[in-house]
């Protein structure tokens, strides 16, 4: 039996190598993917306007992106990519379009790889058919940083 399901990603090399990987899977039919774009962390400025972004974040970030290249990279380059994703802006997996467009598609599972917090009514519409693929410490760390910063915080329990 096909499940149908819908991907909720990110932008993200890694993601969009998951949401690939997924959508040529036998027995998976994505009806349909959506990928947040960028990461408000990268976008947070102090009063004067200048970024305040620790210089080992950026720096784990530039590593982590050509990493990401070299390692699938080629997959991406050598595969379809039959998820029909859609970009769209952060936080739009708890808007009322999602949901409706959700509702409309019916799928039997929602899988959630690095979108932002889901909220509002997606939770009890679709109760118990989603499933948080999630790398980090929830709920102490969150974003794309959860397995980063336990490390760098020295806490990595």
């Amino acid at each position: 039996m096909t499940k149908k399901i819908i991907i909720l990603t990110s932008t993200d090399i890694r993601h969009q190598c998951f949401r690939s990987f997924l959508s040529n899977q036998k027995g998976i039919k994505v009806l349909k993917s959506f990928s947040e774009t960028g990461n408000p962390i990268f976008k947070k400025k102090n009063k004067t306007g200048v970024d305040n972004i620790h210089p080992l974040l950026k720096r784990h970030a530039f590593q982590r992106r050509q990493m990401e290249k070299d390692i699938f990279g080629l997959y991406i380059k050598s595969t379809i990519d039959k998820s029909n994703n859609l970009d769209c802006e952060n936080g739009f997996s708890s808007s009322e379009k999602f949901l409706k467009i959700a509702k409309k598609l019916n799928p039997d599972l929602i899988v959630v790889y690095g979108s932002s917090i889901i909220r509002g009514e997606i939770l009890n519409i679709f109760k118990n058919k989603i499933i948080n693929v999630n790398l980090g410490l929830s709920p102490y760390y969150r974003g794309s940083g959860t397995n980063y910063f336990p490390f760098v915080n020295n806490k990595p329990e």
